[in-house]
C-alpha cells in the first residue's frame, strides 16, 4: 500500500522545492522567493461555498496556496485572494485556469480559460496518482464519481 502524504502541507515539504508555511487556510513560502522568472500556473477553483486557488511551478510544487468561503460574493473574494497572493508572491506573470461550478462565471468576467470541473478532476488524478482505480469528490452541492478501469467513465449526481 502507498502512503500518502495527509496535508498539502506534508505534500508541499515532500516535494523538493519551497518550504512552505500555513496561517489558516494559506499556504505560503516560508522564506522570501524571488518567481519573477518562474514559470508558474494558478488553479482557480470556484466551488458553491469556497474559491480556492493553488500557483505551482514547471515542477509542480507548490508554491502558494488559499482558499476562502465567498458567501455568495464570488468576485470579491476572488479579488481579496489575488490581493493576498500578489502580496506574498509578488505579481510573476502565470498561466491561469479556472474551473467549479461557479468558475465559468469568473473565467467570463476575467476573460480567462475555463476548465470543466470533473475534467480538471480526471487529469489531475491522472496526473498525480495514476494507479487509481475510482475517484469520488464530494463538493458542496455535488458528487463526482470518475472509473478509471476499462476506459473513463464519469458520474455526477
Amino acid at each position: 500500500m502507498t502512503n500518502y502524504p495527509e496535508s498539502n502541507r506534508e505534500q508541499a515539504r515532500a516535494n523538493r522545492g519551497i518550504e512552505l508555511a500555513q496561517r489558516g487556510a494559506e499556504l505560503y513560502p516560508k522564506n522570501p522567493v524571488d518567481l519573477r522568472h518562474a514559470h508558474l500556473r494558478l488553479g482557480i477553483d470556484v466551488g458553491s461555498t469556497t474559491v480556492k486557488l493553488a500557483v505551482i511551478d514547471e515542477n509542480d510544487t507548490l508554491v502558494y496556496a488559499n482558499y476562502e468561503r465567498h458567501h455568495t460574493d464570488v468576485r470579491a473574494t476572488a479579488r481579496a485572494l489575488f490581493e493576498r497572493a500578489e502580496s506574498v508572491i509578488g505579481d510573476p506573470s502565470m498561466r491561469v485556469s479556472i474551473t467549479g461550478s461557479g468558475g465559468m462565471l469568473l473565467a467570463n468576467w476575467l476573460d480567462l480559460e475555463f476548465v470543466q470541473e470533473v475534467i480538471a478532476s480526471k487529469r489531475a488524478v491522472e496526473t498525480l496518482i495514476p494507479q487509481t482505480d475510482v475517484a469520488i469528490e464530494l463538493g458542496g452541492e455535488d458528487a463526482k464519481i470518475i472509473y478509471f478501469d476499462n476506459g473513463i467513465e464519469q458520474r455526477m449526481n
